[in-house]
């Protein structure tokens, strides 16, 4: 896709479904699902693991057909192998568009994804092109007010930066905030230097990859 039709695919979204979506906070896919619940989408997470029948107020559901909404976008936080079945359920429920998380990449998945009508999107962060493309909203959550932090900038795509907003609100059970460590990409920073980019507790894995200082074009 290039950049202006993911444009378009973020502002027209309305549902979106965060596949491996974690009630840990300290999880990208519970950091990245809260960002984007608090910018207005109808959030559904699909997780049969979960253990929680909602994570801060989004419904969490054992798999996409029970999603009542019409999908947009279903946003994948699941390792490589996992996805062309991802990719199958996207197809069977009608998703607009298959989104697999930075790290991610399938040729399966995209071919039957690509071949079921969906948009494809691999190997990039939904919360950081949200951020770029569209721009943030000042988050408020629990009567707390977001506050930018002018010292913190996310990398977009070819190295752009982008401001991010750090949400300042107390922790409470069931909550999220951002992981105590780089929010550059919106994913928690390991000591040497390269980024946990997804997890999927239902899969009992994280893989990490190397932080590249930005992602590759969209339509490269």
């Amino acid at each position: 896709m290039t950049e202006a039709e993911v444009r378009e695919l973020l502002a027209s979204s309305k549902v979106i479904a965060v596949v491996g979506m974690s009630p840990n906070a300290d999880r990208p896919s519970n950091q990245v699902a809260w960002y984007l619940h608090h910018q207005g989408y109808e959030l559904y997470g699909v997780n049969p693991r979960c253990g929680e029948d909602e994570v801060f107020g989004v419904p969490v559901l054992e798999s996409l057909d029970q999603v009542p909404k019409p999908i947009d976008v279903v946003d994948v936080f699941r390792r490589a192998e996992y996805t062309p079945e991802v990719a199958h359920a996207a197809v069977a429920v009608g998703a607009r568009a298959l989104w697999l998380q930075l790290g991610v990449r399938s040729a399966e998945a995209r071919a039957i994804a690509e071949a079921g009508g969906l948009a494809y999107i691999e190997d990039h962060c939904i919360k950081v092109e949200h951020a770029r493309l569209l721009g943030p909203r000042p988050i408020a959550a629990d009567g707390v007010q977001a506050r930018p932090r002018p010292a913190d900038h996310g990398l977009g795509l070819g190295g752009v930066a982008i401001r991010l907003l750090a949400p300042s609100r107390k922790a409470a059970a069931g909550g999220c905030g951002w992981a105590a460590a780089d929010d550059r990409l919106g994913h928690a920073q390991r000591a040497d230097g390269r980024a946990h980019l997804v997890d999927a507790d239902d899969a009992g894995a994280v893989e990490d990859a190397d932080d590249r200082g930005g992602q590759a074009p969209l339509d490269a």
